[in-house]
């Protein structure tokens, strides 16, 4: 069996190129382990050149689906027998459990479906694979099957310039619930073994890779996991940069710099405490100062991650994340528009959170760093209060207000 495992285009991107998702190279690695031949591709175009081969295997975001619909239907034409997809693009409301123009969809951890692929071959129609199996069972991912490919800067050029990189995950799930993300509530039982990881680390080292993105939920989630983690990557001389929930102990970002961290996002999401509550954030305003303040201490960039246009928002939540900004002239943020995704809280039950989904323009409008130049809009309005218009209204001049006091990241 030859299977093609491909990433869709993302002409969304500012910078297509700055990095390639793990997932599809999990199942790569094991695919190859089972003894069949695999391909592992970035698409550049919908239209599916090359196409020999005896399944073809997609993946992506709620935003890719119209772009793996036609690489679907571009597949069917040059003769792939059979065509499935999987990853967060599972949850589109489109297919409700249908298969759509796929032979199948996917939903949950893809390595159950690759085995059971290989035994008994292709099974058309939706499956869904519970999330409860110990990933430690398979191999880490072969960043030898992207042929040489890497990303490349992930840093802000206020932390230092970067080389080749790569991502790295060490564990999966997290313990919170925020309202407005997929991964909430599932715990922290997908942890990687450390001599798994460490082997890991050994392969992206000899591949000549220095820079590391580590795309764990929240590196700093377990204090004594995030101490091993610290002692094992300065071994490797790996620089590094990882997510985070808001953590004001300067002890902690500095033990992080000391093991050669170099930069760290740090979900924010809003100065408004109402719009905290709101979305189920499990912090405070208070919480986000104390963490930007210790981590810039501890000599680390920070990009502050903001959502604007979400439950909870009022015409003083533009003034508010305006003077959160002003407390922290050296931290860059990451402003999106908040989008709610199928599969969180508030998608399910908008009204619980006092907000109608409004969204206009389809997937393409959910990104928030844009090529063309397009600027971001509101997916919501609030029940009784902000429309949608005034919530893109705010958005944008919070937007442009970042751009002139030069904080705004740009998708790079």
């Amino acid at each position: 069996m030859k299977l093609l495992l491909a990433y869709p285009p993302t002409p969304y991107l500012v910078n297509p190129d700055a990095q390639t998702g793990l997932g599809l190279l999990y199942l790569a690695t094991l695919v190859r382990d089972l003894g069949a031949e695999v391909e592992v591709r970035r698409l550049r175009s919908v239209v599916l050149k090359d196409a020999d081969c005896d399944a073809l295997l997609l993946t992506g975001c709620t935003i890719d689906e119209p772009a793996l619909a036609a690489v679907a239907a571009s597949a069917k034409e040059a003769g792939v027998p059979f065509v499935a997809v999987g990853g967060p693009v599972a949850d589109h409301p489109k297919w409700e459990r249908g298969v759509g123009p796929f032979d199948a969809v996917i939903r949950g951890p893809g390595e159950p479906f690759i085995e059971r692929l290989m035994a008994k071959g292709p099974e058309p129609g939706f499956c869904e694979i519970p999330d409860d199996q110990p990933f430690d069972r398979w191999p880490f991912p072969d960043r030898r099957l992207l042929g040489g490919e890497t990303g490349g800067n992930i840093f802000h050029p206020k932390a230092g310039a970067g080389t080749r990189s790569t991502t790295l995950l060490t564990a999966r799930g997290c313990r919170h619930r925020c309202a407005f993300c997929r991964s909430g509530g599932r715990g922290f039982r997908h942890e990687y073994h450390w001599d798994r990881l460490c082997d890991e680390l050994d392969a992206i080292e000899r591949l000549g890779i220095s820079d590391v993105r580590i795309t764990d939920d929240s590196v700093t989630a377990d204090q004594g996991r995030l101490e091993t983690l610290c002692s094992v990557l300065p071994v490797r001389k790996l620089r590094w940069r990882a997510s985070s929930r808001a953590v004001g102990d300067w002890q902690v970002w500095r033990r992080v710099a000391e093991a050669g961290c170099l930069e760290v996002n740090i979900g924010i999401e809003s100065g408004d405490p109402a719009v905290l509550r709101a979305i189920r954030k499990g912090s405070t305003v208070a919480a986000g100062h104390a963490a930007v303040d210790a981590a810039r201490e501890a000599g680390l960039h920070v990009r502050a991650l903001f959502m604007t246009g979400t439950p909870g928002e009022t015409e003083e939540t533009l003034a508010l994340n305006k003077q959160w900004v002003e407390r922290h002239p050296d931290a860059t943020v990451c402003l999106t528009s908040f989008v709610p995704f199928p599969g969180t809280a508030i998608w399910r039950e908008p009204e619980r959170f006092g907000v109608r989904i409004e969204i206009q323009s389809g997937n393409a409008s959910f990104y928030s760093f844009r090529p063309d130049g397009s600027e971001p809009e509101a997916h919501l309005s609030i029940v009784g209060g902000m429309t949608r218009d005034a919530l893109t209204a705010n958005l944008r001049e919070f937007r442009r207000w970042l751009i002139e006091r030069g904080q705004q990241n740009e998708g790079k």
